[in-house]
């Protein structure tokens, strides 16, 4: 958790460089830590890394696919990736998670 809280204390402060490796550190030590995963997608995203982003958003899919944030998230990743097709099914599966629910990253 120590890692994992570090990557949230410096994603916070937008030091998204010392973020990331701390949340990659924490995945190394906890493979099935969810919010490592998801943390490090939502983090890479805010630093522009779009493809690692995308691999990590999949990565946290395996884990937990009751999230609609994440599939959300992941799927404007898609669309700022110019990948509107497969964009489309993120969203409707957020809204299928939960349909009252409305949020743009």
């Amino acid at each position: 958790m120590g890692w994992y809280n570090l990557g949230s204390v410096y994603s916070d402060d937008h030091n998204y460089p010392k973020a990331i490796d701390a949340y990659r550190r924490s995945i190394r030590l906890k493979k099935d830590y969810y919010r490592g995963h998801f943390n490090l997608a939502n983090t890479l995203s805010a630093a522009g890394l779009l493809e690692e982003s995308n691999a990590a958003y999949l990565d946290a899919e395996k884990i937990q696919n009751t999230d609609a944030d994440l599939y959300n998230n992941h799927a404007v990743v898609l669309m700022r990736l110019g990948r509107e097709d497969e964009a489309i099914p993120g969203f409707v599966h957020a809204l299928q998670l939960n349909p009252g629910w409305c949020r743009r990253t």
